[in-house]
């Protein structure tokens, strides 16, 4: 992993591992090479717009105040926090009018459900920033503990840092509740509840910054849009750790070995991305051929192994009439979504 010296380990987060976990290559461009590229999508928009109030209506009834639901419902329409520059965390939060101006017809657009972005902020409005109040005074044993929660922990040599969308704490039963928001229209397949590592992660974090035992955390998925939420399976943290483990082993040794999918179609780092962002193109020559109009098994390449890559780079931009880039290095950032 980038960001090592001699005297600071590696840093790491879930959506580094995410990222290796979906391709080898596309962590290897990333997080090795230090490409970085900071693309727009409303899917992120509004994601941030919903975890933004999600966390203001959570830190309110922690101090036990009323929360002004008016306010919220005017705020969320019209909010505007730009980002400081490309590496802030914090700003980007902006309300459902300026993301309507910004992204046009897209935020009417329906998907395979009938769904939209509009009816989806309708959704939050009329129901959905009702829903915490409602959870709490239906289990009155919870108390709302913490919302992004900072931790960081050592794991096999590298540095896991990270915040926890919210954490709520069980009076009654002495335990522990982590909540991860998650603003998709369908819910999760029950084979994504077995070993979810971002909950690994987390949950490591909260035992090594706070001495909270394993047997004493639960973590689920909170959808709001779907009203429902859905709970990791028993025993995932112990059989997420050894799945850690040979991820961690697969980076040490430097397995980088692409997985080309339908998913390479939204990958800034292919070419037939029709949004790739400037910059991202011929720097990844094994995406996948499929597009949403055409299905399909082939790839622009074969992966050959690293030590052919040059040889597997060269052919192709020979194929495409392009020349090789010169590598444009930033500083290591790491991200966590």
């Amino acid at each position: 992993m980038s960001g090592y010296t001699k005297n600071k380990p590696p840093k790491a987060s879930y959506s580094k591992i995410n990222t290796y976990n979906g391709c080898g290559w596309r962590y290897y461009l990333t997080y090795e090479q230090n490409y970085f590229f900071f693309g727009e999508s409303l899917s992120a928009d509004f994601g941030a717009l919903v975890h933004y109030f999600e966390q203001k209506i959570f830190e309110t009834l922690k101090k036990g105040k009323p929360v002004d639901y008016e306010s919220i419902r005017e705020e969320f329409k019209t909010i505007n926090i730009p980002k400081k520059d490309k590496f802030d965390t914090e700003g980007g939060i902006y309300g459902t009018d300026i993301l309507l101006k910004k992204y046009g017809k897209e935020y009417y657009e329906t998907d395979d459900l009938g769904d939209s972005y509009s009816s989806r902020a309708e959704k939050y409005l009329n129901i959905g920033m009702y829903r915490l109040e409602d959870y709490l005074k239906e289990n009155p044993d919870l108390y709302p503990w913490a919302a992004e929660f900072y931790f960081s922990v050592l794991f096999e040599g590298y540095c896991f840092s990270g915040h926890i969308d919210r954490i709520f704490y069980n009076e009654k039963t002495d335990k522990y509740i982590i909540e991860d928001i998650k603003t998709k229209s369908k819910p999760f397949k029950d084979k994504e509840l077995v070993t979810p590592l971002q909950f690994v992660i987390y949950c490591m974090g909260m035992k090594e910054g706070l001495d909270i035992p394993y047997e004493k955390i639960s973590c689920r998925y909170d959808l709001p849009f779907l009203n429902i939420k859905q709970d990791a399976e028993k025993g995932f943290v112990s059989r997420g750790i050894e799945k850690l483990k040979k991820i961690l082993n697969r980076i040490k040794e430097k397995d980088w070995a692409p997985h080309p999918s339908a998913l390479c179609y939204y990958c800034p780092y292919c070419n037939i991305n029709p949004d790739q962002p400037e910059g991202a193109e011929d720097l990844c020559p094994y995406y996948s051929l499929w597009t949403p109009e055409k299905a399909s098994q082939d790839v622009a390449s074969d992966w050959e192994g690293f030590d052919k890559h040059e040889d597997v780079m060269r052919e192709f931009l020979k194929e495409h009439g392009k020349k090789i880039q010169v590598k444009k290095v930033v500083d290591d950032f790491d991200f966590e979504f």
